[in-house]
């Protein structure tokens, strides 16, 4: 692969990792110029950190990066000027006082000839591993490898700022643009031209999407989440990895395997002690591939693939009775050898906080439980008025359900309870397509006819408006606002007067306390 793709396609990782938050290391702009024909492309050194996790790209030897450094400046000048003292200095014909005074400038030029300067860095210093094996990829933390993959090196030719997916019109509504630009005199010209032109936007979007898909694997590996309690941490677990070789042994029966034998003289092609696979026929012959093993307790053997690759063209096979009798071919099987192997790898792992013992959690009252259950169902109702009951339509049946949502953050075991009471009560449960709680039709019920029964006792709201606002808006538009933040409330009227109180003052911005006076129920 051309190393110059190579480079443009880690650039525009780092394009995109840096959007996702990461912090770049080893990162050059491009300072080419056009004008003057000088050529020095973006580079980017292939490491990034986030979380306090290590991405390292395309790395075959480790090391350190970042933090302070020492800058050193050589000064050309005064390497001549030394240059001609030294020649003074060793000059035959000068006299003592002329050498000695040599000697001396020297000195003195000596110690301004390479200045060395502490410059403070702007990412602090990490140290990072080499890519392991025939990884091109690998995420570390505190020294251990997390995760590691290939497929880095395929993004050079994709635009990442923007989506590779073109939808060309016909020829005759955008002939006017080919007649000034593309120059094509007949459709069947500009028809060929727009089919190779999708052809190829065509991959450059399967190329976007991989490229998406692999910063976001990246941004998963690293993402911690903290909830209430609940912590992530890197753990070591003990695994074990099976793995099953295919060898080969002779078989007495015909099969469809062939290898070829050490007396095998013909050149046609075919490779001593190698396994083919026949075809249905036995008219053709295809190479298996092998590679070389060794075993946890290092023996030694040749693993077979059970079928050729895809790209391999098989050959016509040859051989007649008097070659199997004479050794030049011989049937085989392929057995299967299983390896389980135990490897140490790193994981992420959510660490909660002790939870109370039996004996513990006994010693708690009875009272207290239950003015806790009281404070809870409290919490809950005053939930329930709180949140905001929209429209949604059943994703199968069409119905249009009443969804509630709640402002509030809860955390795992405070939803849990709340769906609990939810549930107990038959007000409603939990749906992850409507994001929200589905109220039931006996509770929608209750609360459409306790809506009827009683009016509301305290009728007010509260406004944020501009003093521009203000004087600009008529009554009618501040009343609908106002009934609008008290339908949010469940409240339906109609207001008919409304007193405005102003309470707070900040950003040019007022707040006004809003007290209806008359109403009509809606």
């Amino acid at each position: 692969m051309y190393y110059g793709d190579k480079r443009e396609s880690l650039v525009k990782l780092s394009d995109g990792l840096r959007s996702k938050g990461w912090k770049i290391y080893g990162f050059k702009e491009d300072k080419s110029d056009m004008m003057t024909d000088y050529y020095d492309p973006a580079y980017w050194g292939g490491v990034a950190v986030k979380n306090g996790f290590i991405l390292v790209v395309d790395n075959c030897s480790g090391g350190t990066i970042g933090g302070d450094f020492i800058r050193t400046s050589y000064d050309p000048k005064i390497a001549k000027r030394i240059q001609k003292l030294q020649t003074l200095a060793d000059n035959h014909a000068a006299s003592e006082g002329e050498r000695n005074n040599a000697l001396a400038m020297i000195e003195k030029f000596d110690k301004n000839l390479i200045v060395e300067v502490l410059e403070k860095g702007s990412l602090p210093e990490v140290k990072y591993q080499k890519n392991p094996g025939n990884s091109k990829w690998h995420i570390e933390r505190d020294g251990n490898i997390i995760a590691k993959g290939t497929g880095v090196f395929q993004f050079s030719d994709i635009n990442t700022w923007r989506e590779e997916r073109v939808v060309y019109d016909d020829f005759e509504t955008s002939k006017w643009m080919l007649d000034s630009y593309f120059h094509f005199t007949n459709a069947e010209d500009w028809a060929k031209n727009q089919e190779y032109r999708k052809e190829e936007n065509l991959k450059k979007s399967k190329s976007l999407d991989k490229y998406f898909a692999l910063l976001e694997k990246w941004n998963n590996l690293v993402a911690i989440k903290i909830g209430d309690g609940e912590e992530e941490k890197l753990v070591k677990k003990l695994i074990n990895k099976t793995t099953t070789y295919l060898i080969v042994e002779k078989s007495s029966t015909p099969t469809s395997y062939v290898r070829i034998g050490e007396k095998w003289k013909r050149a046609c092609g075919l490779e001593k002690g190698i396994v083919y696979k026949l075809s249905d026929d036995s008219a053709y012959i295809s190479k298996l591939t092998r590679k070389w093993v060794t075993l946890k307790d290092g023996t030694h053997i040749h693993s077979y693939s059970s079928e050729p690759r895809k790209n391999t063209k098989p050959g016509y096979f040859s051989g007649g009775l008097e070659d199997w009798e004479s050794g030049h071919f011989e049937y085989v099987k392929l057995v299967p050898v299983v390896e389980t192997i135990s490897e140490e790898v790193w994981v992420k792992e959510k660490t909660t906080s002790r939870k109370n013992t039996k004996k513990e959690t006994k010693k708690v009252s009875s009272s207290n439980q239950k003015e806790s259950s009281i404070d809870n169902d409290q919490k809950y109702e005053n939930l329930i008025e709180d949140g905001q009951i929209v429209d949604f339509e059943h994703t199968r049946t069409g119905k249009i359900l009443k969804v509630l949502k709640i402002e509030e953050k809860l955390s795992s075991d405070e939803f849990k309870s709340f769906l609990h009471y939810l549930k107990v009560n038959n007000i409603a449960y939990y749906s992850k397509y409507a994001k929200g709680f589905v109220l039931s039709e006996d509770y929608l019920d209750d609360m459409e006819e306790a809506e009827n029964n009683e009016e509301p006792k305290d009728i007010s709201t509260q406004i944020k408006i501009s003093a521009f606002d203000i004087a600009r808006l008529g009554q009618e538009q501040l009343y609908e606002m106002a009934e609008q933040n008290l339908l949010n409330k469940r409240i339906k009227i109609e207001i008919r007067e409304m007193k405005m109180t102003p309470v707070e003052i900040k950003d040019s911005e007022v707040l006004y306390e809003c007290c209806v006076v008359d109403y009509v129920t809606a």
